[in-house]
């Protein structure tokens, strides 16, 4: 409610003096059930990997400059930062080197995570979201992770996707009350080294995020907060 208020005491201010705000909404994304990996080799051998089901979700900051010119035209945008990013997917079985156990995907640089740009038309009825993010995938398997630098692979991530928004998903955005679903297909390349023998290949699949109220928990998860903190 408190939210709401300022939100309207925001707009009548933009009615009466005709200048622009700045507004820092923080926005909580779950991953949804249907997100999954798909994991090919090409190269040390030709490898494919069950599909891995994905947990967990991001938090991001979105800084909205609005003016009056905005809200007449019903477009306006903003910076994305990402906050926290934590994304668990259950492992295989490599062959020759065994089980990778858990795969964690994490911000290669915790200080910084990642950041874009997002951007609404209401009389379009859209937003996109335009997200790129400096990733690392590490695995669980501790005799593995040596073998690879820095204990995982790069997997830099690129959300660009653009979704519905109504008028109403504006206000519920504007007030700190509204929900957004993501849904992104992933097709990214690998190129890394597991000890001296180049390896290449290519993961697929799709991640949807939506609004959530509090962050994913799981025992996978666990397991990657604790891989994370070793």
């Amino acid at each position: 409610m408190r939210n709401k208020i300022l939100t309207i005491l925001a707009v009548s201010a933009l009615a009466t003096i005709g200048t622009g705000c700045s507004l820092k909404i923080e926005s909580l994304l779950g991953v949804q059930d249907t997100s999954h990996l798909d994991v090919t080799l090409t190269q040390p051998i030709a490898f494919t990997a069950p599909p891995q089901p994905l947990q967990g979700g991001t938090v991001m900051d979105i800084n909205i400059k609005i003016s009056l010119f905005d809200l007449t035209f019903g477009h306006f945008s903003g910076d994305i930062t990402v906050k926290e990013l934590l994304i668990g997917a259950p492992g295989f079985v490599l062959p020759l080197l065994g089980n990778t156990q858990e795969i964690c995907i994490v911000p290669a640089d915790p200080n910084n995570p990642g950041s874009g740009t997002f951007s609404a038309n209401t009389f379009k009825k859209t937003a996109t979201f335009d997200v790129t993010t400096d990733t690392i995938a590490l695995v669980g398997n501790p005799a593995l992770a040596a073998l690879l630098p820095g204990g995982g692979f790069p997997f830099p991530f690129h959300l660009q996707s653009t979704v519905p928004f109504t008028l109403a998903d504006a206000l519920g955005l504007l007030s700190g009350k509204g929900s957004v679903s993501i849904t992104q297909p992933i097709d990214q390349a690998l190129a890394f080294k597991i000890g001296p023998i180049n390896a290449a290949g290519n993961v697929g699949g799709e991640i949807t995020l939506a609004s959530a109220d509090a962050f994913p928990t799981s025992p996978l998860l666990d397991s990657c907060i604790a891989l994370v903190g070793n």
